[in-house]
């Protein structure tokens, strides 16, 4: 039985060296193999190389060298071609560019001097304005009257509103929806010897602020605004003074007090009670603000209108009843600004 066993297992072993065959066998085969490949590879080269292999001369075929080597060195011409035209075209823009420049910042008059174009345009808008100045740090107020669409404007010059809060602003002056002396504050106030400080740190107690505006003279009443919820000041106040010198003084000096960024508070006349027109900043109005906001008010201390650079629509203003800018009595930044006339002071 084991005889048998083992002769069926030798059986089968020839049977499968049969189908795969003999050792010697596979390595012959695997020769072949190796040699196919090899001739294959030697045909593909030969076809690179553009030589005689089993397809016969290639020297003018696609696999050649004037085929597919031939347009890849045609093609890095032309791309290297294309790169060099394209830095050409740019260097004469900027050349075209650099000449337009000079050109614009010097021009020659009919008797040959050299002008310089920024000095010409200053003088031309100057003329076109007619005494209405321009340029430099020069800056104008707007200390007698307040309109919400003069305030909403840089220069003082614009005619329509360019926020919703100066549109709510002139539908609360065409309704007179706000009166100053309604207010119970306000109403107990001498507006001409009343000064308004803002920019002072949260921290900031009235006794601080009282010693620091009695440096200027005797204080009669002393504010500070509040919220009426949490008690926390909201960063400004009213100083009311027994004399007008004494407020004066305060005015043009200012407080020796730190406010809000390491900066000195800022100070400025009471506008709810000497300007006609006043609305406050919930209602659209106001003045100063950030850009942030999107609602910056200008006219004040902290915002002063710019000197108009075109020339000043009159007669719209005029139409619409807005304050014009004064004629060619600017002031400087480093200037204190005036107050308004009604307090009898320039």
């Amino acid at each position: 039985m084991e005889s048998r066993e083992r002769g069926n297992a030798s059986e089968r072993r020839r049977a499968r060296e049969g189908r795969r065959g003999s050792p010697g066998e596979r390595r012959d085969s695997s020769k072949g193999r190796e040699g196919c490949r090899s001739v294959t590879d030697e045909q593909r080269h030969v076809r690179r190389r553009g030589e005689t292999g089993a397809g016969g001369e290639r020297e003018d075929d696609e696999w050649g060298r004037e085929g597919r080597g031939g347009n890849a060195d045609k093609r890095r011409e032309w791309e290297s071609e294309a790169r060099r035209e394209r830095e050409r075209e740019m260097e004469r823009e900027r050349e075209r560019r650099r000449s337009s420049s000079r050109a614009r910042k010097s021009e020659r008059t009919e008797d040959g001097q050299c002008v310089d174009a920024a000095a010409r345009n200053r003088e031309r808008t100057h003329q076109q304005h007619q005494g209405w100045g321009g340029g430099g740090q020069l800056v104008w107020y707007g200390h007698e009257e307040y309109h919400p669409v003069q305030a909403g404007s840089i220069d003082g010059t614009d005619t329509r509103p360019h926020d919703r809060g100066i549109k709510r602003a002139l539908m609360a002056r065409r309704l007179a929806a706000y009166d100053p002396a309604s207010d119970p504050c306000a109403a107990s106030v001498d507006a001409s010897r009343t000064l308004f400080v803002c920019r002072l740190l949260p921290a900031t107690t009235e006794g601080r602020l009282l010693q620091a505006a009695e440096a200027h003279g005797s204080v009669q009443r002393l504010r500070i605004v509040r919220n009426i919820v949490t008690g926390a000041s909201r960063g400004y106040a009213f100083i009311e003074y027994a004399s007008a010198q004494h407020f004066d003084r305060a005015y043009r000096r200012g407080l020796d007090l730190e406010g809000v960024g390491g900066r000195q508070v800022l100070v400025d006349f009471y506008r709810q009670g000497l300007l006609p027109g006043w609305l406050p900043r919930r209602y659209g109005g106001g003045v100063g603000g950030r850009k942030e906001s999107g609602q910056i008010r200008f006219g004040c201390r902290d915002r002063p209108f710019k000197v108009p650079l075109r020339e000043v629509p009159v007669e719209q203003l005029q139409k619409l009843g807005i304050p014009l800018p004064p004629q060619g009595r600017f002031h400087s930044t480093h200037q204190v600004p005036p107050l308004p006339s009604s307090l009898g002071t320039k």
